[in-house]
């Protein structure tokens, strides 16, 4: 058996259950994101925390993402 590629809240998703969206009982935005990333979309909508005030909807691209992600490494 193969480990999970994703436990999210105590429940495990393969790979391929995110690929093929195979979760969409659950409309987790982690999932929801995972699912488009794997399916190669260049754009994505995320939503703030809402942590200062009403959550608001942004825009990313995946080299945006991609840069995001590579300075946080280069930090940590």
């Amino acid at each position: 058996m193969h480990s999970p590629w994703l436990k999210l809240n105590g429940i495990s998703y393969s790979l391929e259950e995110i690929r093929c969206g195979n979760f969409l009982q659950n409309d987790n935005p982690t999932l929801v994101f995972c699912q488009e990333w794997l399916s190669g979309k260049d754009k994505f909508e995320l939503t703030t925390s809402g942590s200062t005030g009403k959550p608001k909807k942004i825009h990313f691209t995946r080299d945006q993402l991609i840069a995001s992600a590579k300075l946080t490494t280069s930090f940590l």
